[in-house]
C-alpha cells in the first residue's frame, strides 16, 4: 500500500519524490508506460495544449531517474515499456519525438538549476540519453568550466571537430600509413586512451577529464606539424581516421563543440 502511494509522487513541479526504492521503480513503470502508450496514439501535446498532463508526467519521470542515482538509459526504457503493448497498438509510436519531447523537459530542469544553454546542449546532444549521467556531467562540466585546463581541452578537442565533423571513412585506419612520428605518437595515445577510458567507472568523471587532458599536446603537436588534407588519398583519409576515432572516445562523455570558448 505505501508503493502504490509512493509511486504516485511527484504530482506537480516541486512536489515530494517517492520515498522507497520500490515506490520509484513503479512510478518510473507507469510514467514511461504512461509516455510511450500516449505518443503510440498520437496524443502528444502540441504548443500550449497537453491535455493529457504530458509534460507533469515527464518531468516526474525525470525528476525520480535523477533523484534514483541510475544510469539506465531513455531508450532502454522505451523498449521495455514497448514489450508490453501489442505491437499494433504502437505501429504509429514515433521514438525520435518521445525522446526530443523528454530532452526538453530535461533541458527546462538544468534551465531552472541555472546552468550554461552551452553545458546543457553538450550533454543533450548525445544519441542516447541517461537522465542521471547527463545531470551529473552538466553539473560537473558547470564546476570545471572556467579551468584553463578545461579551456585548453576544449579548443584542442574543436581543432579535431572542424576537421572531421562531415567525415564518412570509407576505409579502415591503418598504422602503416602513417608517415610522421607526430601521427605515429597520437595514434599510441588514442589507443591508450580508449582503453584507461574504458577501465573506468562510468561516473568518475574527474579521471576520464584528466585522461581527456593528458593528450591535449599531443593533438596540437599533431596539428602544427601534420597536414591532415594530404593530396595522398590514402594518407589523408587515415589521418581523417584517427581524429575520427578519437573525437568518439571524447564525445562518449559530451558534445564539448557545444561549449563556448575564446582563444587564448
Amino acid at each position: 500500500a505505501q508503493t502504490i502511494l509512493d509511486h504516485i509522487f511527484p504530482r506537480f513541479k516541486g512536489d515530494k519524490l517517492p520515498y522507497t526504492s520500490t515506490g520509484k521503480v513503479l512510478g518510473i513503470i507507469d510514467r514511461i508506460d504512461t509516455l510511450v502508450g500516449s505518443f503510440a496514439a498520437g496524443l502528444e501535446p502540441t504548443g500550449s495544449e497537453d491535455p493529457y498532463g504530458l509534460r507533469r508526467v515527464s518531468i516526474g519521470l525525470l525528476s525520480i531517474l535523477i533523484s534514483f542515482k541510475n544510469t539506465v538509459n531513455i531508450g532502454e526504457l522505451i523498449d521495455v515499456a514497448l514489450r508490453n503493448f501489442d505491437k499494433s497498438l504502437v505501429k504509429d509510436f514515433k521514438r525520435g519525438s518521445l525522446m526530443k519531447f523528454l530532452k526538453q523537459r530535461f533541458k527546462t530542469i538544468l534551465e531552472e538549476l541555472n546552468v550554461k544553454y552551452d553545458v546543457i546542449n553538450a550533454v543533450l546532444k548525445r544519441e542516447d540519453f541517461s537522465p542521471y549521467l547527463s545531470y551529473k556531467r552538466a553539473e560537473f562540466i558547470e564546476k570545471i568550466y572556467d579551468s584553463k585546463t578545461f579551456n585548453d581541452f576544449v579548443l584542442a578537442y574543436k581543432r579535431i571537430y572542424n576537421i572531421v565533423r562531415d567525415f564518412k571513412p570509407s576505409k579502415e585506419l591503418k598504422e602503416e600509413i602513417f608517415s610522421t612520428d607526430y601521427e605515429k605518437k597520437l595514434f599510441v595515445q588514442c589507443c591508450e586512451l580508449k582503453r584507461k577510458v574504458q577501465e573506468l567507472d562510468l561516473m568518475d568523471f574527474e579521471k576520464i577529464m584528466n585522461e581527456f587532458y593528458s593528450i591535449v599536446p599531443e593533438i596540437n603537436e599533431f596539428f602544427d606539424n601534420v597536414l591532415v588534407m594530404d593530396k595522398n588519398e590514402n594518407v589523408r583519409e587515415n589521418r581523417l581516421s584517427l581524429l575520427s576515432n578519437l573525437l568518439k572516445i571524447f564525445k562518449e562523455f559530451a558534445s564539448f563543440e557545444e561549449i563556448i570558448k575564446k582563444q587564448t
